[in-house]
């Protein structure tokens, strides 16, 4: 039976990171899974046209990178005051969504587990979605919790699991290949993977 050995949990400094870090060392318990924690700093944001940062965006950008270590270490300690031995902490520079694939295909992981805001319309075309982007790439399973800004995410105890299998996709993973991998990766949760 497959287990997780290594699960991605990227985080922004919601208030949801906590919820997505207990539900990533519940699952790293249960297998003895390694966690790594990854931040995404994206710096376009530190140069765009303002006063500030034309004059000078040092500043600004001393004040992200700051930030995202700050976020980095409560993170890490959390999880180690947690019990979980095997932790890696990492900070990506870019575009959140290709940091997060691009980092992806470089390292192997066994899962991603993410949160999403679950925004539609405008708000989503504007803002864009990184879980989107992630789960899109179809490298390894996500495991998405629905967080709503300004509340915690959910994380309902798993009961069933619901595996969309296009048989297209990722060139190594055909249907049954991306099947099987789910079913390597929900064997740590006590599941089963049912399938027509």
């Amino acid at each position: 039976m497959s287990t997780l050995h290594s699960i991605l949990v990227p985080i922004d400094g919601s208030p949801n990171d906590d919820t997505l870090l207990d539900f990533a060392v519940e699952r790293a318990r249960q297998s003895g899974a390694r966690i790594t924690v990854a931040h995404a700093v994206d710096y376009t944001v530190a140069v765009l046209p303002t006063p500030e940062a034309m004059y000078n965006p040092a500043p600004l950008l001393a004040a992200l990178e700051d930030e995202s270590k700050a976020m980095l270490s409560a993170a890490a300690q959390r999880v180690r005051s947690a019990g979980v031995g095997s932790l890696e902490v990492v900070q990506l520079e870019g575009a959140v969504t290709a940091a997060l694939v691009d980092y992806l295909r470089e390292h192997s992981f066994d899962a991603v587990i993410m949160g999403t805001h679950g925004r539609a319309g405008f708000e989503r075309l504007f803002l864009g979605s990184t879980a989107e982007g992630v789960v899109r790439s179809g490298l390894v399973p996500v495991f998405l919790l629905r967080c709503l800004d300004g509340a915690a995410c959910k994380t309902p105890p798993l009961e069933r699991l619901l595996v969309a299998v296009d048989p297209g996709g990722h060139p190594k993973c055909t249907g049954r290949g991306r099947l099987k991998m789910y079913q390597g990766s929900v064997a740590t949760f006590g599941l089963k993977v049912y399938h027509r």
